[in-house]
C-alpha cells in the first residue's frame, strides 16, 4: 500500500504557520497560559517606548498546540494579546 495516499495517517506536509503575537505597550512581558494540565511560559521581548512612537513586545511561533493556547486564553480574548497583521 502506498503510504503516500493512505488517509489514516496525518499528512506530515500541512504545516501550521508562522504567527507572530504582539502586547501593546509593553517592552517585554509574559503570560502564563493553561496547555490541557500543563503550563507554559511564554515570554513576548523586543518592545520599544519612545518619544518617536512604540514598538509592541512580540512572540512568533509556529507551533499549533501552542498558538491554540495562546488564543484561548483570556489574555488574547480581552485583547491584550493580539495577532500580528502582516502588511505587504
Amino acid at each position: 500500500m502506498d503510504r503516500s495516499k493512505n488517509n489514516l495517517t496525518p499528512s506530515l506536509s500541512k504545516s501550521v504557520r508562522k504567527v507572530t503575537y504582539e502586547v501593546r505597550g509593553m517592552t517585554e512581558s509574559v503570560f502564563l497560559l493553561s496547555m490541557g494540565n500543563a503550563r507554559v511560559r511564554v515570554h513576548f521581548r523586543g518592545g520599544a517606548i519612545s518619544g518617536f512612537g512604540n514598538v509592541p513586545a512580540t512572540f512568533t511561533t509556529s507551533s499549533g498546540p501552542l498558538q491554540d493556547a495562546i488564543e484561548r486564553s483570556p489574555q488574547f480574548r480581552a485583547g491584550i494579546i493580539t495577532r500580528r497583521v502582516a502588511l505587504r
